[in-house]
C-alpha cells in the first residue's frame, strides 16, 4: 500500500493543475506488469494498492490462501444487498478497506510471493455482481524513449475527484482500477496503435450491482449514482485522454455520448468491414444492437 501521490503524483486540484508522472513512469519501466487499485474506504486520495508482476526462476513460496468459498458467496450477497441500500456503505467501505489493507500488509511483510502464473493473475475464485466500465487510455512513446503518462494521471484524478465530490451518494463502491499493457495491432482493439512500442492503461470504475433486485425500476435507481459518474467521467477519458471503451464492459452506456466510428482509424474500419463481409456475408455474427452501430457499416 502506497500513498496515492507517491504513485500518480499530487492531486492536480491541489497543485494548480500541475501533473507529475515521474513515479508512475519508474513503476512501469521497473516491472513487467502492474495493477493499481484505489478503494474508497481508504479516504480521499488515500492509498493505492500496487501489484507488481515479474517473472522469476525462484521456487514458489509464501502463496497466500484464497478466501474460503463461503466468504466469496457471502461477499456476493452483501454487495448485491448494499447496492440497494447505499446507507450501509458508511459502515462497509472502511471495514472492507481495513481487511484489504491488513491482507496486503501480510504479503508485503514477506516481500511478496512466488507462484505459477494462473494463481498470480487469476487471484479471485469467483466474482460478485459488479458494474464495470473500462476505457483504454493510450500511452504513446516519446522521441526520448519514455512514455507519455499525463493523460493517465488526468484520467485517474478525474475519477477520484468526482468520487470524492459525490461521496455521499456512493458512485464508486468497489474500486478504481488500472492495469498497463502493450498496445495492440488488432484492427478493432481498444488498445490499437500502429506503433508496437506504445503502451496502454486500462482504467475502470467498479461498483456493486443489485443483481438480486427483481424490480428493474429499483435496479435503475440503485445504479443512478454510478451511472451519473460514468456520464461525467468517461467522456473525459475518451475525449481528453483519447481513450476507447472496452467492448465487453458496459460500453453501451457511453455509446450515446460519442460516435464509435470516430475512435478508430478509418483504414482499420474499412479493412475490418471488408473482411467481415467476406467471411460473414449473411451477417450470422451480427445482431440488432451491432447493426445500429455505425462502426459496422460498409
Amino acid at each position: 500500500m502506497v500513498p496515492t501521490e507517491n504513485i500518480v503524483g499530487p492531486n492536480p486540484s491541489k497543485t494548480g493543475g500541475e501533473i507529475s508522472t515521474v513515479n508512475l513512469h519508474k513503476l512501469l519501466v521497473g516491472n513487467e506488469y502492474i495493477e493499481l487499485f484505489w478503494f474508497p474506504g481508504s479516504g480521499f486520495d488515500g492509498s493505492i494498492w500496487v501489484k507488481k508482476f515479474n517473472r522469476t526462476d525462484a521456487e514458489m513460496r509464501d502463496i497466500p490462501l484464497r478466501p474460503d468459498g463461503w466468504i466469496d458467496k457471502f461477499a456476493s450477497a452483501v454487495m448485491s444487498w448494499t447496492a440497494e441500500n447505499p446507507i450501509i456503505w458508511n459502515i462497509l467501505l472502511p471495514l472492507t478497506w481495513n481487511t484489504i489493507r491488513d491482507r496486503c500488509k501480510a504479503i508485503e511483510d514477506k516481500h511478496g510471493f512466488v507462484a505459477e502464473a494462473p494463481r498470480v493473475f487469476f487471484y479471485a475464485d469467483q466474482a460478485f455482481p459488479i458494474l464495470d466500465l473500462e476505457v483504454a487510455i493510450p500511452i504513446p512513446i516519446k522521441a526520448d524513449g519514455t512514455w507519455e503518462l499525463r493523460n493517465v494521471v488526468e484520467a485517474w484524478y478525474a475519477a477520484l475527484n468526482y468520487a470524492y465530490k459525490e461521496q455521499g451518494s456512493f458512485p464508486l463502491t468497489t474500486c478504481l482500477h488500472a492495469r498497463f499493457t502493450k498496445a495492440s495491432q488488432s484492427l478493432l482493439s481498444p488498445a490499437y496503435s500502429a506503433n508496437p512500442e506504445d503502451r496502454v492503461c486500462w482504467i475502470e470504475i467498479l461498483s456493486a450491482y443489485p443483481k438480486d433486485e427483481p424490480d428493474p425500476g429499483k435496479r435503475s435507481h440503485a445504479m443512478k449514482a454510478h451511472m451519473a459518474m460514468i456520464e461525467e467521467v468517461v467522456p473525459k477519458w475518451i475525449k481528453d485522454g483519447k481513450g476507447r471503451p472496452h467492448w465487453a464492459k458496459n460500453w453501451q452506456y457511453v455509446q450515446p455520448m460519442m460516435k464509435m466510428r470516430d475512435l478508430y482509424p478509418a483504414e482499420n474500419l474499412r479493412a475490418f468491414n471488408t473482411l467481415r463481409q467476406k467471411l460473414d456475408p449473411e451477417g450470422a455474427f451480427m445482431n440488432a444492437f451491432l447493426e445500429n452501430q455505425d462502426l459496422f457499416r460498409g
